[in-house]
């Protein structure tokens, strides 16, 4: 059980964020789910039976000041905050020759300036967390960090980016008591993967040994796991959840 956590979410309205809010409230934790929709957001705390544990912050991540105050908010509704998934992000993909700057800069600036800042902001709230067992940040990366896309030049530097800070900031605070790992989902079945052209939708099926795209509810279980205090000596690792797309 992980009743004693108290955990921001972003991008936590659908796909792979909301199967962590679920997962995470299955199994005790307190909530702070935030994502751009303040309806949506509204629409998912309702689906809680007991939703005194589960609060809500619209937030524009591309928005520096929005995204400096989302944690001291966070903590303030949870009465603490001693957990962080970073899960929010956004794809704007073109060919290079036809990527324009706004493409790239925004695509860095939500995938990986916002999640930098959130880290920030959360290490600076687990500090101050006298008497804690552990603070745990989990950031979401990508299968393409690793592997490339074409078309996803700023996608792709983003999660890779995710991977870099993730290593750093593990060693940097690990002798204060909080993990930093990162989780890079493959193909997972989403609204994201859904936009894919069905004969490119087969292409990639093919090219995955377990022959099928992974499920949210496989991503949400990995992050929970290292939420949780049974993970709490692994720090700066990635943990790949891809059906054997990528292997090391």
């Amino acid at each position: 059980m992980l009743s004693a956590r108290k955990v921001l979410i972003t991008g936590a309205s659908r796909g792979i964020g909301k199967a962590i809010a679920d997962n995470l409230y299955e199994q005790g934790a307190t909530l702070v789910l935030s994502a751009t929709s303040e309806e949506t957001l509204h629409q998912v705390r309702d689906e809680y039976k007991d939703n005194r544990r589960v609060h809500t912050i619209p937030c524009d991540l591309s928005n520096v000041d929005q995204r400096k105050s989302l944690v001291s908010k966070a903590s303030e509704m949870m009465s603490g905050i001693n957990g962080l998934v970073c899960n929010a992000g956004i794809t704007m993909d073109k060919l290079v020759i036809r990527m324009s700057d706004e493409a790239w800069e925004r695509v860095i600036s939500v995938n990986l300036s916002a999640a930098f800042t959130l880290n920030r902001e959360a290490v600076k709230a687990f500090l101050q967390n006298k008497g804690q067992d552990f603070s745990s940040i989990v950031n979401i990366s990508s299968v393409v960090a690793f592997m490339g896309n074409p078309g996803q030049v700023n996608y792709s530097a983003s999660k890779a980016g995710i991977v870099g800070m993730t290593k750093s900031l593990a060693v940097e605070v690990a002798s204060k008591n909080i993990t930093v790992n990162a989780v890079a989902p493959g193909f997972i079945q989403t609204d994201m993967t859904d936009k894919i052209p069905s004969a490119y939708r087969e292409k990639i099926m093919e090219s995955i040994p377990m022959k099928r795209y992974g499920t949210p509810d496989e991503v949400a279980s990995v992050v929970s796991f290292l939420i949780g205090g049974q993970s709490r000596y692994i720090t700066g690792t990635t943990v790949h959840v891809n059906g054997g797309l990528l292997t090391h």
